[in-house]
């Protein structure tokens, strides 16, 4: 239809406005400008050299007091966080002798489970088929649960010890009702596709272990698949140990041909006062930096609430050379790759859910707890 210049339609005032008007977009909804990576070779060395001198002699400033004063007060606070420890398990009719230590501060880390958050690691394996219960007990009771040292002490004598609370910490003590067949069970649900065993898997993940025995146990799955394959699904809290020592356990007793894997941390022993004099530069600047830092841009935390409920997927199957091969190549470690992929998998959400390829402040580090106790 025709319209005359006398008859055009004007526009009113209220839409003039919405046109002229900017959008205002969030600031976690903006991407950060991409940055070149540049060679330290085509950089100026005179910028980093003061940087770094000024940082230094700040973080000395600031750190030496703070340090010196939590050294004296650690020392006090941890004698007297010993006795109380051994006089709560005492008085819960444990006994001095029943504690048989205490937590590390790295294990006692690890105990704050929430609602969501289940610090229980889960591994998935395929065994041959036939494999049952009976003979997985007595496997894991012959080369684990009564394994011994050249002293006659229990190698693993965590695998038979529950965490009990004692006030000023957390105490290893005996399970006098250890029952591997309670840990060592057949799956009750029927698993048989890999949406069952997915949905299987996001279910445990959501729930916590048994805080009144040992914190571990192994689930069977029989008959699963085409192939009717035997799955163990193994669950292990974090506070029994790290993953280099259940990869020692798994190779060195449990493989029926032990390989003897002498593992050892990235950052060994001899780098412990190094450590020490960075953490006391970096750390008092770095808690300046925070009560300083800017307001929270996280696309994750400006969205819908988290619904508490956990979600398990896996690829199809990586060849470990492919990934090693890329370890050589780029001069990293497995877990920097980890990491890189865990990476664009976040990037990929919030590109797909949040228009957000490059958000403002999310970053992926990998932490290693284990060098606390180095």
């Amino acid at each position: 239809m025709e319209v005359s210049e006398g008859e055009e339609e004007r526009e009113s005032p209220t839409e003039r406005t919405a046109l002229e008007t900017p959008v205002i977009v969030p600031q976690y909804m903006k991407n950060v400008p991409v940055k070149k990576i540049r060679h330290p070779t085509e950089r100026s060395i005179v910028p980093t050299v003061i940087l770094s001198t000024a940082f230094v002699v700040g973080g000395l400033a600031f750190g030496l007091p703070v340090v010196a004063t939590l050294t004296v007060a650690v020392v006090f606070v941890g004698m007297v966080r010993i006795v109380v420890a051994f006089c709560c398990a005492s008085r819960m009719g444990y006994g001095f002798a029943g504690c048989t230590g205490l937590l590390s501060a790295t294990d006692a880390f690890w105990l704050h489970d929430s609602h969501f958050n289940c610090y229980v690691a889960h591994c998935l394996f395929f065994v041959e088929r036939g494999l049952d219960v009976r003979t997985t007990r007595e496997i894991l009771q012959s080369r684990v649960i009564d394994k011994t040292t050249e002293n006659g002490e229990r190698a693993f004598a965590r695998f038979t010890q529950k965490v009990v609370s004692a006030s000023a910490g957390y105490c290893w003590v005996d399970d006098s009702e250890f029952d591997i067949e309670k840990h060592v069970f057949e799956e009750a649900r029927r698993v048989r596709t890999r949406h069952q065993l997915r949905d299987l898997i996001s279910s445990l993940m959501s729930h916590p272990l048994a805080p009144n025995k040992p914190l571990w146990e192994v689930r069977m799955i029989k008959n699963y698949g085409y192939a009717r394959d035997t799955i163990l699904i193994v669950r292990v809290h974090h506070a029994l140990g790290d993953g280099i020592t259940f990869v020692k356990i798994l190779s060195n007793f449990l493989a029926d041909h032990p390989q003897m894997l002498r593992l050892k941390p990235r950052i060994g022993g001899t780098t412990f006062p190094l450590n020490v004099f960075r953490a006391a530069v970096v750390a008092p600047l770095t808690l300046i930096t925070w009560l300083c830092a800017r307001r929270d841009y996280n696309p994750i935390s400006h969205r819908q609430p988290l619904s508490g409920k956990r979600s398990v997927g896996w690829s199809s199957g990586i060849r470990f050379a492919a990934v090693d091969r890329i370890r050589q190549v780029t001069h990293c470690s497995v877990n920097d790759i980890l990491m890189a992929a865990a990476r664009g998998a976040i990037r990929d959400y919030f590109r797909q859910h949040c228009g957000v390829h490059s958000p403002p402040d999310v970053t992926v580090s990998f932490i290693n707890l284990s060098l606390l106790d180095s």
